[in-house]
């Protein structure tokens, strides 16, 4: 019986290896974010983000993706499938919520590669 528990316990935590969790993706996308923050308010901020929603559809891409990131935190990150394309890099497919105080939350899609170094894992595509 000792052994049977073993081998199952076994089993799970090797079957528990192999690619980013959940929150290790919510917790990469977010670094990605702060990042980009950085670099956003080195040019000016967020000064060109309208007010609001309704505002902010009229907008074009590059100004509705980069107030979404300014003013967004990735949360409720739900994976449908992780594949590992090289040595500890996997292809993730998820679903998450941008939640924004001033845009409200959207729900997503999205398909990036992730990298586990020695910090953790890294948003690297």
């Amino acid at each position: 019986m000792f052994r049977f528990v073993l081998l199952a316990m076994l089993g799970l935590s090797i079957t528990a290896c192999g690619g980013p969790s959940n929150s290790d993706i919510e917790d990469a996308v977010n670094a990605q974010l702060e990042v980009a923050k950085s670099f956003q308010s080195l040019a000016g901020g967020n000064d060109i983000c309208p007010a609001d929603m309704e505002s902010l559809q009229q907008e074009n891409y590059t100004v509705v993706t980069s107030c979404l990131a300014w003013h967004g935190q990735v949360e409720d990150v739900e994976i449908d499938k992780c594949v590992e394309k090289e040595n500890n890099k996997f292809s993730c497919l998820y679903k998450y919520t941008l939640t924004s105080k001033r845009y409200g939350n959207q729900e997503a899609e999205q398909e990036a590669v992730f990298e586990e170094n020695a910090a953790g894992w890294v948003l690297i595509n």
